[in-house]
């Protein structure tokens, strides 16, 4: 191993589902991290997405992975309404944790994972993919070098069909389901990236039905005697 050589992260991850099978399919690209074990409730589905991407290890329980000392990362790829405790207890094992977004379903619960962060030393992510994008990074380039001038207005939408289903975690409140967290956030994120202001002024409208709920959120702020608007469109049915 060369002298700038460095050990590859060895990550596990914590949830099998759909998210999951997108981060291992695409940490085969890496050089410097390694996919070591996968953790599910079901042994069945660790042992099926362990044959699937060749893995040697699967639990069928989370403490189990977070007791491997192989293991220097996880990713948590489980429902919202999971994301705080399995962060701490991740952290408390010993681990560095990034967590698929939302980090958390309220400011208290991330308040509570942070301070559990600095506390173990470990390092703590949202897993916020769009702000690594090319074409973001290089968008945030040159609003930096000021080429475009002074940022006035950010529109930011983002969505998709997904027939209404009272199954879908996606619909389901008690895991945090809603389009606020599960598609709003894009937006809402991109909006602080560029913006870095806490919104003076929030509107908010929405209706439920079968197949279809809506967000519609407004920011105003101030900003160098400049008045910044972002508004964010959520589209989910």
């Amino acid at each position: 191993m060369g002298a700038h050589s460095v050990s590859p992260v060895r990550w596990g991850i914590i949830g099998a589902g759909r998210i999951a099978e997108t981060f291992a399919h695409d940490i085969q690209f890496t050089e410097q991290a390694e996919l070591v074990a996968i953790a599910s409730t079901s042994e069945s589905r660790a042992e099926t997405f362990a044959r699937r991407f060749g893995l040697s290890t699967f639990y069928a329980d989370y403490e189990a992975l977070l007791s491997n000392p192989d293991i220097d990362a996880v990713y948590i790829a489980t429902p919202h309404s999971h994301h705080r405790q399995q962060s701490i207890v991740a952290l408390e094992a010993g681990k560095h944790v990034l967590c698929e977004k939302p980090a958390t379903v309220t400011p208290e619960e991330l308040e509570d994972v942070l301070t559990c962060a600095k506390k173990t030393q470990k390092y703590y992510m949202e897993g916020m993919w769009t702000y690594f994008m090319p074409v973001i990074k290089q968008c945030q380039l040159w609003v930096n070098q000021g080429r475009i001038g002074n940022l006035l207005h950010v529109k930011a939408e983002f969505g998709f069909p997904l027939p209404y289903s009272p199954d879908l975690r996606e619909y389901d409140n008690r895991l945090g389901g809603g389009c606020l967290l599960e598609m709003g956030i894009y937006p809402i994120a991109m909006a602080w990236m560029f913006l870095k202001s806490h919104p003076r002024h929030q509107t908010v409208w929405h209706h439920k039905a079968e197949n279809v709920s809506n967000n519609h959120y407004r920011y105003d702020c101030h900003r160098h005697q400049h008045f910044y608007q972002c508004e964010t469109f959520i589209l989910l049915g």
